[in-house]
């Protein structure tokens, strides 16, 4: 794991760093940002990031309000306005149609070389999923659930449950073609500006004096 963030504070007695602004963690081909901040608590492995965190991985790019990580269990739990968006099997040429999701919790599982393998939506979770014949579109589902549940086999989209309180519409290909289908919420990365650190914060075990040096670091009990 790499942290990098513009400015941080460290806190001798509780044994943790406040990271601010511009905070971006690298595992493995994952990467996690965000603009505002967060905390490390060095003891327990555990990452907090406050505030619009975004999370890449491969073709998956997943957002919410709040992040929590920790590392020795490799938990993910992002809470509050989440958005899912798989676009890596997409079959149009224009990269218009997305696989997406949305809910107030997800549930992020890893395996040991950070490839994300499954993710469970929940909390009002909702489901756009584009249908084809072959390589031809034939319309869109969008399916509302308590809990849905999206697997990946080598970083693919391979298949999803839903699980309690099944609802869902089919959308046809024209309306389709007409506008693309996005859930409330929607982003895409690409017309986001990326985060850019000013330096490293540690890089792949716990943060001692000498890797916090460089930093424009504040020291506090």
């Amino acid at each position: 794991m790499r942290i990098f963030c513009d400015e941080a504070i460290q806190y001798s007695i509780s044994k943790k760093v406040k990271l601010l602004r511009n905070v971006r963690i690298s595992i493995d081909s994952l990467s996690i940002r965000t603009k505002n901040g967060g905390t490390y608590f060095n003891e327990e492995e555990l990452l907090t990031l406050d505030d619009k965190v975004e999370l890449i991985d491969d073709g998956v790019q997943i957002t919410g309000d709040k992040l929590f990580y920790h590392r020795q269990k490799r938990l993910y739990l992002l809470v509050g306005n989440v958005i899912m968006k798989h676009k890596k099997n997409s079959l149009d040429k224009k990269k218009q149609r997305f696989n997406q999701s949305s809910g107030k919790i997800a549930k992020l599982y890893f395996s040991d070389s950070s490839e994300l393998y499954r993710a469970d939506i929940s909390n009002q979770a909702k489901l756009v999923y584009h249908l084809y014949k072959g390589k031809i579109g034939r319309g869109a589902a969008k399916l509302t659930g308590d809990t849905i549940k999206f697997h990946f086999i080598d970083g693919d989209f391979s298949g999803f449950d839903i699980v309690g309180g099944i609802q869902g519409e089919q959308i046809p290909e024209k309306m389709v073609r007409q506008t693309p289908v996005r859930l409330e919420g929607f982003n895409d990365r690409q017309s986001s500006k990326p985060v850019t650190p000013k330096a490293e914060l540690f890089h792949n075990k716990k943060a001692n004096q000498s890797e916090l040096d460089g930093l424009d670091i504040n020291h506090r009990q």
